[in-house]
């Protein structure tokens, strides 16, 4: 119901919103977006836990799959001034996918690059690996890093990075069911940062239909 009402308050349902109230209303469209994504990540991890995951998987342009959830975030990037863009392959990629389990991924990335950065950007980008048979999913940003010690341990179920423990937004599931969700449709999901400070990349690498 919260979510619902500040939707049509940011949509201009109600009249035209001013910028305090239409900022007010995003606020809290994001903070419900969270909540449920916090729901949403225990329901997945009980399920891959269990071996009750759906998997069903379709045919599915990647290009124009992530054009639609970029479009999602763009508010959230606008709130925080930061540069939000998606630079796609030329190539026509098509992939086979279960894609409730790819938005669930490609959400997961792109939430905590914009939620872990302050300043500058995030870009998502698609490209053709060297090999010709796979795309490189790539989720950047110049937000807080990962320190190298952890690096090793951010898929990991619960483990979080010791300087945002405080923060009660997430509980450390998403990318531990980001990577299983990856794994079971045949894809490899690894993480690369410079250290504190320095920006984080995120890397799905995901099959090519071949024709």
């Amino acid at each position: 119901v919260i979510k619902g009402y500040a939707d049509l308050i940011v949509d201009g349902t109600f009249g035209e919103p001013t910028n305090e109230i239409k900022d007010a209303g995003s606020k809290i469209k994001i903070s419900t977006d969270r909540a449920f994504k916090i729901i949403d990540e225990l329901l997945d991890y009980n399920s891959l836990m269990v071996g009750h995951m759906n998997h069903k998987v379709e045919i599915i342009q990647l290009n124009n799959f992530l054009k639609n959830q970029f479009k999602n975030y763009e508010s959230a990037a606008s709130i925080k001034k930061l540069s939000f863009t998606f630079l796609a392959s030329p190539k026509e990629l098509n992939v086979k996918i279960d894609p409730s389990h790819l938005e669930h991924i490609v959400d997961n990335l792109i939430d905590n690059a914009i939620k872990y950065t302050e300043i500058g950007k995030v870009e998502v980008s698609t490209k053709i690996d060297s090999s010709g048979d796979y795309v490189i999913l790539e989720v950047s940003d110049t937000g807080k890093g990962i320190p190298s010690e952890i690096l090793d341990t951010v898929f990991l179920p619960f483990e979080r990075d010791p300087r945002h423990a405080h923060d009660a937004k997430g509980m450390g599931l998403g990318l531990a069911v980001a990577k299983k969700l990856a794994e079971i449709n045949g894809c490899k999901l690894w993480a690369k940062s410079g250290g504190i400070g320095k920006g984080a990349v995120f890397y799905l690498k995901i099959p090519l239909l071949l024709r």
